[in-house]
């Protein structure tokens, strides 16, 4: 099934004539994509409960989060953008995340497999993948 994507472009950004870069506002994805997506999230959910890591997702979770902290200026607070947000990952990059993350959740042999047949179908043209590394991934 066909979904539409929207892109915004990122006018503001160095050099736009140039080199325009964009946003993608509302992906596409594949019915194995979606699958993927659930996958990733629990394996996610998994890790932060077990590390009590902190993982917002929005800016009200941050505000939230660093308003109670006493004596602020005694501190350092760091703040990043992601300039090129693409799922682009090799598959030596993918399967050290999956080992990593196996010390926190099971993952199953069929979730690694989903995840990694999703990368092959999301790696755009510009980062196209040799037929070696395709092969390797199927």
């Amino acid at each position: 099934m066909s979904r539409a994507a929207f892109i915004t472009l990122k006018d503001y950004k160095p050099d736009f004539t140039n080199n325009p870069t964009s946003r993608l506002i509302n992906p596409t994805k594949s019915e194995i994509g979606i699958i993927s997506k659930h996958i990733l999230d629990n394996i996610n959910k998994e890790i932060i409960k077990v590390t009590k890591a902190n993982l917002w997702r929005c800016t009200s979770n941050v505000i939230e989060w660093f308003q109670p902290i006493p004596n602020k200026s005694q501190h350092a607070f760091i703040t990043f953008d992601v300039c090129d947000f693409y799922p682009s990952i090799s598959k030596q990059l993918l399967t050290k995340a999956f080992d990593y993350a196996s010390q926190f959740t099971h993952i199953t042999p069929q979730d690694r497999h989903i995840i990694t047949r999703e990368k092959i179908t999301v790696v755009s043209p510009e980062h196209a993948m040799g037929k070696e590394e395709h092969q390797q991934l199927v």
